[in-house]
């Protein structure tokens, strides 16, 4: 079995467009991003964005930019489709239980007081409800598929229209403007990755006007999201001390920005094996870096070491490079899981 059939999270080759994976690329390199923001530093206080007004802004913008990786990851998934395979679902349930073992033995050996607990023993079975939750809201897509393709197939254009703006405006009422109701789509709700996957299949299937706009058009949507959300959310710290949702997951200026680069990257011309490559093991950077073991103890807090312990200057430089290893490391590991697949995969078919 080729290296391409043996992991789920891709198309076969010949489906696969490497300004796509590009993109999945991209998406997983704002995750490391993300992380190494608001979650490892906090957020700016009002306090920050007086006495620090530039570091304030910046650290805003670059939370603004990062925050729509989740969301481009399910609309990559809208824009080809998924199509149902029990051996693609058993590789993908292989790749977690292999990076929840491996991030429970660094764990073991790094900080062994939370790692050989009950507690830390439960992160091998995902039991916390913070482990790779989106691991778990994708597999409730993926198991929906079948039944959302074939919503898709019926579902004539207007209808289809007007049915993602019936369920957006339910989103941004219900889910983001007045947030208290739990049936809001956060990261770990399946329903916001149905809802995400049903959009790009509409820009895939119907191509709204919208999609053939020239490409700066959609980069220009990335940009003016990313800035707008920026700017209003220090303004509003700093002016009013209030804290709009403007960096969640549902958020419209997160989506539109997420769009804008799906559109933006389908509008490109890549071609290269390695982009390819990497793309296909890309998501073992989440799994890795955001094990329960290694992501708060040991990603995040030498990014927090750092940052209150060198110039800015330093601090940028050091953490681009404490990102780019952790991506390649994943990658270079998750070579190791695919060869143990195939390996699996051939005793079995024997």
């Amino acid at each position: 079995m080729s290296q391409n059939q043996s992991d789920p999270s891709v198309l076969p080759a010949r489906t696969r467009d490497m300004n796509m994976e590009l993109l999945r690329i991209a998406a997983m390199l704002l995750v490391l991003v993300i992380h190494a923001d608001f979650l490892a530093l906090g957020e700016p206080s009002h306090a920050d964005t007086v006495t620090a007004p530039l570091s304030s802004a910046m650290r805003y913008l670059v939370q603004a930019a990062s925050s729509c990786c989740v969301d481009v990851f399910v609309l990559l998934s809208g824009w080809y489709g998924i199509r149902f395979r029990t051996e693609r679902l058993a590789s993908f349930a292989f790749q977690v239980l292999f990076f929840a073992l491996l991030g429970f033995a660094f764990g073991a050996v790094l900080i062994p007081d939370a790692a050989l607990t009950r507690h830390g023993l439960g992160s091998i079975l995902l039991l916390d409800g913070s482990d790779y939750a989106f691991f778990k809201s994708y597999v409730a897509l993926y198991l929906f598929a079948p039944l959302l393709n074939g919503l898709v197939e019926r579902l004539e254009r207007r209808d289809f229209r007007r049915l993602l703006a019936a369920l957006y405006a339910m989103l941004w009422l219900y889910g983001w403007l007045y947030a208290g109701s739990q049936w809001h789509m956060e990261e770990d709700k399946p329903f916001f990755f149905m809802l995400l996957y049903l959009t790009a299949r509409y820009l895939r299937l119907h191509c709204p006007r919208i999609c053939n706009a020239p490409r700066n058009h959609f980069l220009l949507l990335y940009v003016g999201s990313v800035v707008t959300a920026a700017a209003v959310m220090f303004a509003s710290i700093r002016l009013w001390r209030l804290c709009p949702p403007l960096f969640d997951y549902s958020s419209p200026f997160v989506i539109a920005a997420a769009i804008g680069l799906l559109l933006f990257f389908s509008h490109l011309r890549v071609r290269s094996r390695w982009i390819g490559w990497v793309a296909a093991s890309c998501f073992a950077v989440y799994l890795f870096h955001g094990h329960r073991l290694l992501l708060h103890p040991i990603y995040a807090e030498q990014v927090r070491t750092w940052y209150y312990g060198l110039p800015g200057w330093m601090f940028v430089g050091y953490t681009l490079l404490w990102i780019i290893a952790w991506f390649i490391a994943a990658i270079g590991l998750d070579r190791i899981r695919i060869w143990l697949w195939n390996a699996l995969l051939r005793r079995i078919h024997r």
